[in-house]
């Protein structure tokens, strides 16, 4: 439960859909009472709402994350695409909430095996709200182990290993 000023707004809802309008209203009355300094708060405070804007980001990323998701638009909908008589060798594709970037790129490198040898066939998107990791997805650079679950094939086509000072890290093939 939420409990916000003794308040349990979560009692509000009864029964499945039915909905106690008392509490509803108590709920209201309660928010109306609290946000007010809350909103105060971040409007003089900008580290303050860095601080909860970063709160609410996940920031939860790894190379081809959520196995399943994959194998379905590996095996399922990049075939019904091409089956649907879309001949065009090239994709462009967009990832909201890219985060570090490990998704974009696991979707970058899906798509340019599927493309063959055309040049220029793939280009991802990749956008966030958070400038530092968006920063850190621009570079490409990445902790050697987060590829460790990636084939060795894959780990060839598409990353550098980093040597000398750069040892123990990759960075994703230009």
């Amino acid at each position: 439960t939420i409990d916000i000023g003794g308040n349990d707004l979560l009692r509000c809802v009864c029964g499945g859909a039915e909905i106690d309008t008392a509490c509803v209203t108590e709920g209201v009355q309660t928010l109306e009472k609290i946000l007010p300094p809350i909103l105060e708060r971040l409007r003089t405070a900008p580290a303050e709402l860095e601080a909860l804007t970063h709160d609410f980001l996940i920031g939860v990323t790894e190379f081809y994350r959520d196995p399943d998701a994959w194998h379905a638009l590996e095996h399922e909908v990049l075939p019904a695409l091409r089956a649907s008589g879309r001949d065009e060798p090239r994709w462009r594709a967009w990832t909201p909430g890219c985060a570090s970037g490990e998704e974009s790129y696991s979707l970058a490198m899906l798509l340019l095996e599927r493309s063959g040898d055309v040049p220029d066939a793939v280009t991802v998107f990749a956008t966030d709200v958070d400038t530092d990791v968006l920063a850190k997805a621009d570079a490409g650079v990445y902790d050697l182990d987060r590829i460790d679950s990636l084939s060795p094939e894959r780990q060839r086509l598409f990353f550098l290993k980093g040597t000398g000072e750069r040892a123990g890290s990759v960075k994703v093939r230009p």
